[in-house]
């Protein structure tokens, strides 16, 4: 390439990344977060640091939920120079509620009362109907709704200070502080003209944790298991979070990062595949009659669900060998044009996992995070060896859990 061809592109380059500047500091704002370098802010340095900036902005969903992870092992792991005995369902349960409260209720909340105060509603909830039981759920809707009161009330008074300033001509103010579902539900609720109570807020952040937490705890519990049973998976995954990390002390997992733990990625996809907590998936009700091509004809009000369990063994579904146990499955088929598809949180054809179309699970995104970091913490730190097998998984209906009493023996590792 000629000189004056590599002069013109870099000054168009260069032209581009200036206008870019120029516009972002002038245009209107949408309401996320922004980032800007401190201090000099000049168009030179959005053209020689840009890319720094990007991978700031990139990192800012990962690394909270990190710190939390962190959090919750140095607060639940007991000391164990020697192999302890301890009972990885607390732990995980642990880990996932903290992360679950930070993003629902953020930091303002997220290490007071109301990490107990939401496992207190969902143990009681879970032993409903019965008046003891029904009583002390209403007790903890009560007492969260006076948490959630005074920070709902604080967050109403801000939307109405930036409706103002807008209507004075003042500008838009962007509030990308608060990225959590008080603030989610809140201008969600304004947005359709209705208000939201401190009743109905903590209702419904109530209806968000009891479905993940206990779910993805029992999701985890059922891949440690797996990992326990295939020692060679085990070895497999701590070399690869190892490679990720390449040595590095300081390091920080980004959302990317996470995505190049791909054989702990296909693992956590076999064991959906192979458990499940609830046996039917994509429960609906059609709200009007409906032929298929086929003739089959499905009345009005008819209530329908797939078999999720028996579709994921199902040879037509899954091959080769759907009895087995592979944690490569999943990754042999991420190659060419597919190279994007088939990791945990995918919604498609070969697992009802996540549901499907526009009512896919919407959560499974932060799942997928979240259950990478927590294993990430596991494996770098501690070496892990079964106590005892667990029991055999329980069947309750159409719903189905895992040893949640079983206990493991764990070892702080040589290598940390």
């Amino acid at each position: 390439m000629s000189t004056t061809v590599i002069l013109i592109a870099t000054t168009a380059a260069a032209w581009l990344l200036t206008t870019i500047w120029r516009r972002a500091i002038s245009a209107p704002k949408v309401d996320v977060p922004y980032l800007a370098f401190e201090g000099d802010n000049s168009a030179g340095r959005y053209i020689a640091e840009g890319a720094s900036l990007l991978a700031q902005g990139y990192a800012k969903l990962i690394q909270p939920m990190e710190e939390v992870v962190a959090k919750a092992y140095e607060k639940e792991m007991p000391p164990c120079p020697d192999w302890t005995s301890i009972n990885p369902y607390h732990l995980i349960a642990q880990s996932f509620a903290r992360i679950a409260t930070r993003v629902l209720v953020g930091p303002e909340l997220c290490e007071g009362r109301w990490l107990t105060l939401s496992r207190d509603y969902t143990n009681s909830l879970t032993k409903a109907p019965g008046i003891p039981s029904v009583l002390a759920v209403l007790k903890y809707r009560r007492e969260a709704a006076e948490i959630l009161r005074p920070v709902l009330e604080a967050r109403m008074a801000e939307l109405d200070n930036r409706v103002t300033s807008t209507s004075s001509g003042k500008g838009r103010r962007v509030s990308g502080e608060h990225e959590d579902a008080i603030q989610w539900l809140l201008e969600e609720f304004r947005a359709r003209g209705k208000k939201l109570t401190p009743d109905t807020l903590a209702q419904s952040i109530f209806v968000i944790m009891t479905a993940a937490i206990d779910s993805t705890s029992s999701t985890a519990l059922w891949m440690l298991f797996d990992l326990l049973d295939h020692p060679d998976s085990l070895a497999e995954i701590r070399e690869e979070i190892a490679r990720v990390k390449g040595g590095d002390r300081t390091f920080v997992w980004t959302r990317q990062a996470l995505g190049e733990l791909r054989v702990l990625d296909s693992l956590m996809r076999e064991s959906l595949r192979v458990h499940s907590i609830t046996q039917i998936t994509v429960e609906r009700m059609a709200a009007q009659p409906f032929t298929f091509k086929d003739g089959l004809h499905i009345p009005k009000y008819s209530q329908l669900a797939f078999p999720r369990f028996p579709h994921g063994l199902d040879p037509d579904v899954v091959h080769p060998d759907p009895q087995t146990f592979d944690y490569k499955r999943h990754l042999k088929k991420r190659t060419g044009d597919d190279a994007t598809k088939f990791h945990f949180a995918s919604a498609s054809e070969d697992t009802l996992a996540w549901g499907v179309g526009v009512h896919a699970c919407s959560g499974r995104f932060l799942a997928q995070e979240a259950l990478k970091l927590i294993f990430v913490q596991l494996l770098s730190r501690y070496e892990i060896k079964y106590d005892k097998q667990p029991a055999p998984d329980k069947m309750m209906g159409f719903f189905c859990a895992p040893d949640m009493s079983a206990t493991i023996f764990v070892k702080e590792a040589a290598w940390v």
